[in-house]
C-alpha cells in the first residue's frame, strides 16, 4: 500500500535489469527483502546510513547491500573491519567477513582502507601482516601472499608502518620480534592484524572476544559508496548501538565531503574574496606557495591537514583534506568546519 513501491521496484529492476531480475521477480524482492528496501532507501537519499544482519545470512545480506549500492570510487572491492575492546587496548582485525581467500592486491587494499578508518578513531595504524612464519621463513602460498602485500603496500605507503609476514606473538611483544628481526618498520605493538584468509582472521577476532571477555565492534564495511553495514546475528544490544554510532558518522564524513567542490591542484586558484574561499586539494595535502597568509588549522580532531586563510574566521573555515587513499578522490572534513560562506 506504500506509495513509494512502485518507485522502489522500477529503480531495483533497473539496478538489476541486466543480472536476469524480471520485473515481477524485482516486485517480490523489493515487498519481502527488508534489505533492499533499506538499501533503496539510502540509495535514493531517504536514508544516511543502514544496518542490516541481525537476522538471516551475512553472505546473503552483503549481495543485496553491495547490487543496489555499488562500490566507492577507487575501491576494487569490500572487506570487513572487526575490532575487540578488551583490559588490553583495542585491536581490529581484517579481513573477518568478506574475502574468504583474498589476493596480495586485495590484501594491501583492505590494509589501506582499514588504516584510513583506525585514523578517524583516532588511533595511529600499527600494521601487522599474521601468519604461520616469520619474515620469509615458509615458501607456502600463503606467506608469499602475505609477503608480496607487503611489498605494494610499502611502495604505495611508505610511511605506514607495516610488517609481516610474523607470528602473532611477534605482533604484541617488540622485544622478541626485534630479536627475530631487527629491521623491522612496526615499532611497538601491532593494533591491526591482517590475515591470509576469512578463516584465520574470523577465528582470531572471535577467540579474542570471547577469551578476554572484550567488546566486539563490527564488522565494519568497507568500500560501499554509502554507509551500510551488514552485522551478524549474534551481535548485542551494545554492538547495535556503537555500530549505530558508527555508521552515523561515516555518513556524516560522506556528506562534508560531498558538499565540497573540489578542484585538481593543476587549477587551483586563490579565492576572489578572502571571505568565501573556494575548496582545493593537491596530491600531498599542502597549500601552492603562492598562496599566502594560509595557516594550519589547530584543530585536533582530524587526521587530515587543514589550511585556511588567516583572514577567515574560525566559524567560516571551510576544510582541506588528503585523499583517503591513493588513487581514491574521497575526502574526509574537519570537526572545525561548522559553518561554510557561499563560494565565490
Amino acid at each position: 500500500d506504500d506509495p513509494r513501491f512502485n518507485e522502489y521496484w522500477q529503480l531495483y529492476h533497473q539496478i538489476m535489469q541486466r543480472k536476469g531480475v524480471t520485473p515481477s521477480a524485482a516486485k517480490a524482492i523489493v515487498r519481502g527483502r527488508d534489505t533492499v528496501i533499506a538499501a533503496l532507501m539510502v540509495r535514493r537519499g531517504e536514508a544516511d546510513a543502514m544496518l542490516c544482519g541481525i537476522v538471516g545470512r551475512y553472505a546473503r545480506k552483503l549481495r543485496y547491500v553491495r547490487e543496489v549500492l555499488g562500490l566507492d570510487d577507487g575501491s576494487k572491492g569490500l572487506s570487513a573491519l572487526s575490532a575487540v575492546l578488551n583490559d588490553k587496548g583495542v585491536f581490529f582485525f581484517a579481513d573477518t567477513h568478506v574475502q574468504v581467500e583474498p589476493s596480495a592486491e586485495q590484501i594491501a587494499d583492505c590494509v589501506q582502507q582499514a588504516a584510513f578508518r583506525l585514523r578517524l578513531f583516532g588511533v595511529a595504524p600499527k600494521v601487522a601482516l599474521v601468519g604461520h612464519s616469520n619474515f620469509g621463513s615458509s615458501e607456502a602460498p600463503s606467506a608469499q601472499k602475505l609477503r608480496d602485500a607487503l611489498a605494494i603496500l610499502h611502495e604505495r605507503e611508505p610511511k605506514l608502518e607495516v610488517e609481516g609476514e610474523m607470528h602473532a606473538d611477534l605482533a604484541f611483544n617488540e622485544e622478541l620480534r626485534e630479536r627475530v628481526f631487527p629491521n623491522s618498520r612496526l615499532k611497538g605493538r601491532a593494533n591491526l592484524l591482517v590475515f591470509a584468509n576469512i578463516d584465520a582472521a574470523n577465528a582470531a577476532y572471535n577467540i579474542t572476544r570471547a577469551m578476554t571477555d572484550g567488546v566486539g565492534l563490527g564488522p565494519i564495511l568497507m568500500g560501499l559508496s554509502k554507509s551500510a553495514h551488514v552485522l551478524t546475528p549474534s551481535a548485542t544490544i551494545r554492538r547495535i548501538v556503537n555500530m549505530t554510532a558508527v555508521a552515523a558518522v561515516d555518513a556524516l564524513i560522506r556528506a562534508e565531503r560531498a558538499d565540497c567542490a573540489w578542484t585538481s591542484a593543476s587549477s587551483a586558484r586563490r579565492p576572489r574574496r578572502r571571505s568565501a574561499p573556494r575548496c582545493w586539494s593537491s596530491p600531498t595535502g599542502w597549500p601552492p606557495r603562492s598562496w599566502k597568509r594560509w595557516t594550519r588549522c589547530s584543530c585536533r580532531t582530524s587526521p587530515a591537514r587543514c589550511w585556511f586563510p588567516t583572514t577567515v574566521p574560525v566559524t567560516m573555515r571551510w576544510t582541506v583534506a588528503r585523499p583517503a587513499s591513493p588513487g581514491t578522490p574521497a575526502r574526509i572534513g574537519c570537526a572545525c568546519a561548522r559553518r561554510r560562506p557561499t563560494a565565490a
